[in-house]
């Protein structure tokens, strides 16, 4: 498994992409996505697990494991949140690795509506420190999960994956989640994944 990160942390992003039609293809596809609450059962011969407990599974996208899509885009893992039984898609979870702090969090997370109050994003985010625990460098140990003000749930998946408020207040005008996503007010719990 250490190998298989490793490699996947070598590989270089497209260069033929400019960054901002990355960043929109990335944004559509998530507004896609929640707008057509996505969720459905993935035939189990197509699911690749990588991490698991006893309700849901971590696996690589589908359409990654058929080069579709890349992986590794710019150092940051994608996985499907699936539950072990239905092999139902209930929603989806990746990480940023590496050592910079951003507002925005190294950590997102998206449990589709229907699926929701079931502690699937809790258990997801749980799973995930599992996997990052013993396969990555002590810098990139620390994972940074922001919520807006108002998201009390998201800030409940965070407390109860033992996160601590690590800042609570306003996000720089030079920041992009400020000037591009227009948030000006954000929390931002921290995890370290060591302890």
């Amino acid at each position: 498994m250490k190998e298989f990160l490793i490699n996947l942390m070598k590989r270089k992003k497209n260069p033929t992409t400019s960054k901002k039609q990355r960043v929109n293809k990335t944004n559509n596809a998530i507004q896609d996505d929640i707008k057509n609450d996505t969720s459905k059962v993935v035939d189990k011969t197509q699911c690749y697990p990588i991490v698991y407990n006893d309700i849901l599974m971590l696996s690589w996208p589908l359409q990654n494991i058929y080069g579709e899509k890349d992986i590794y885009y710019q150092k940051r893992l994608f996985f499907d949140v699936i539950l072990n039984e239905t092999k139902e898609k209930v929603g989806e979870i990746n990480c940023h690795l590496g050592d910079e702090f951003q507002y925005g969090g190294n950590v997102d997370y998206f449990i589709y509506e229907k699926y929701r109050h079931h502690h699937y994003a809790t258990m997801a985010l749980e799973l995930l420190k599992q996997l990052l625990q013993n396969n990555l460098s002590n810098a990139e140990k620390i994972l940074y999960i922001s919520t807006l003000p108002e998201d009390t749930y998201s800030q409940k998946v965070a407390q109860n994956n033992n996160a601590e408020l690590y800042y609570d207040g306003e996000v720089p005008v030079t920041d992009s989640l400020n000037y591009i996503n227009g948030v000006k007010k954000i929390k931002i719990y921290k995890i370290d994944i060591e302890n």
